[in-house]
């Protein structure tokens, strides 16, 4: 009786080392395939934070925002002219806004005005809540209401 003999086909030896080699190469695409997901739900969040940064501003230069500092209303719906006259408790100090929830995440937007002659410089930084890293800062400059008087 002749065993295995002149058969065609593959060993065992054949089919453990091909299974090896497609194990290999798919635990490498995974970890391309789980970067990307990372970075496309960090890029998601920046994004959505540059939104919500952008509102922010766009409020504040309509002049309807509900901009208010946590604990008081120093400036809420404020106008360009009271920041004039309160340039001493407002200039160069940070401002929690109102939070923002979107998409199961919690957003903490924070906004310091500065002076930079002729102009107000806005700066809105959104991190997102519980976290140090900023995922997006957004400047912008209104024109110094004393130069209209």
């Amino acid at each position: 009786m002749r065993i295995l003999s002149n058969e065609k086909g593959f060993t065992l030896i054949e089919v453990i080392a091909a299974i090896i080699i497609f194990s290999v190469s798919l635990l490498l695409f995974n970890v391309y395939f789980v970067n990307s997901f990372s970075n496309i739900k960090r890029q998601d969040s920046q994004l959505v934070a540059m939104n919500i940064a952008r509102q922010f501003t766009e409020q504040w230069k309509a002049g309807n925002g509900t901009l208010i500092e946590s604990g008081t209303t120093l400036l809420a719906t404020s106008s360009y002219k009271e920041i004039a006259a309160k340039e001493t408790e407002i200039l160069n100090k940070p401002f929690s806004l109102s939070n923002v929830s979107l998409n199961g995440i919690t957003y903490e937007p924070v906004i310091v005005i500065s002076k930079l002659e002729p102009l107000y410089t806005i700066q809105v930084t959104v991190k997102q809540e519980g976290a140090d890293s900023i995922l997006a800062t957004l400047h912008t400059a209104i024109a110094n209401p004393k130069k209209g008087d």
